[in-house]
């Protein structure tokens, strides 16, 4: 069976920034891992990719409010329709969440850096205002929504797995990337 995009597909707008989002976040855990050898390129890039982050979730949030998604595939549970709900806008709100607290630690640093080398980033106005415990408050925040945001991925992930691999619907096919499609449709292999 071809797999073509439908009126169940997310357009390609969705699909581009779904995927770097995924790119973007997976990029981030790598170098939050690292950070603790802490070179300036390290931070710089972790920051400078961190606000790509806010940017394109902001741009994710403006193209949703104009552009309906398609819907919830037939046949959920209500737990299951629940479920992907919420975990939806956990996403969202982590998304949001996660890049402005790393941005408030670094408003809380010392330390210039630039946006990928290239301009200052600025400092957010309440940086200077902070107490002495807020770097220890932001930084626990900080690690406390990436722990969230990667338990997230994985439900999200492996729901899509489920979704493909023994449900066999097209869930995982609608967000795939065209060129993508038809070899996931061969992974998976014929009928439902």
């Amino acid at each position: 069976m071809p797999f073509s995009e439908n009126a169940t597909d997310y357009d390609p707008v969705w699909k581009t920034i779904h995927w770097l989002t995924v790119a973007i976040v997976l990029a981030l855990f790598v170098l939050g891992g690292l950070m603790s050898r802490a070179t300036p390129s390290l931070v710089m890039w972790h920051e400078s990719l961190g606000l790509c982050l806010l940017l394109l979730t902001l741009a994710r949030l403006v193209w949703r409010f104009g552009h309906a998604s398609p819907p919830l595939p037939g046949g959920l549970r209500p737990w299951e329709a629940f479920a992907a709900v919420a975990v939806h806008r956990l996403f969202y709100a982590c998304l949001l969440l996660q890049p402005l607290i790393g941005w408030s630690l670094y408003s809380l640093s010392p330390v210039p850096r630039a946006f990928f080398g290239l301009f200052p980033i600025p400092k957010l106005p309440w940086g200077g205002l902070a107490g002495a415990g807020a770097r220890e408050l932001l930084a626990g925040a900080h690690g406390a929504v990436a722990a969230l945001l990667a338990l997230l991925f994985f439900l999200h992930a492996g729901a899509a797995m489920k979704h493909h691999f023994v449900l066999r619907d097209n869930v995982l096919l609608r967000m795939a990337p065209a060129g993508l499609a038809p070899l996931l449709g061969r992974l998976r292999g014929r009928g439902r």
